[in-house]
């Protein structure tokens, strides 16, 4: 890399990355085996084919999710248990689905007022 972060290579030549994005990537689509010092080397081909399958995985997410709506809601009234086979599954290994969660102050919000509605006390 260069002072500006840009990353310039010949074709063929081997690249090293260490904690980056792309080695997370990499991990998730196209798992390789590390050498001996702990990095995992893959060639500009190898990454350019790693970038073009996430790209594609994003705009595979972005298009499912783009007709949805974007707006979520907790009517306490009306939470009740929910069947394991109505739990979507993950598009594919970079959807967010299933590791979004809440903040720790909207869980006791919600907590709170379950704990109102059902012992009617004043909290």
């Amino acid at each position: 890399m260069d002072e500006n972060e840009t990353f310039k290579h010949h074709e063929g030549q081997s690249v090293t990355f260490h904690d980056s994005l792309i080695e997370h990537y990499c991990m998730i689509i196209k798992p390789k085996k590390a050498a001996s010092d702990g990095t995992i080397h893959y060639t500009t081909n190898e990454i350019a084919g790693v970038i073009n399958k996430a790209l594609n995985m994003l705009q595979n997410i972005t298009n499912f999710y783009n007709g949805k709506d974007k707006d979520s809601y907790a009517k306490i009234l009306s939470i009740t248990t929910i069947s394991k086979y109505r739990i979507k599954k993950s598009i594919n290994a970079l959807d967010p689905i299933g590791k979004i969660q809440l903040s720790n102050e909207t869980m006791d919000r919600i907590d709170t007022e379950i704990v109102k509605d059902i012992t009617n006390i004043a909290l």
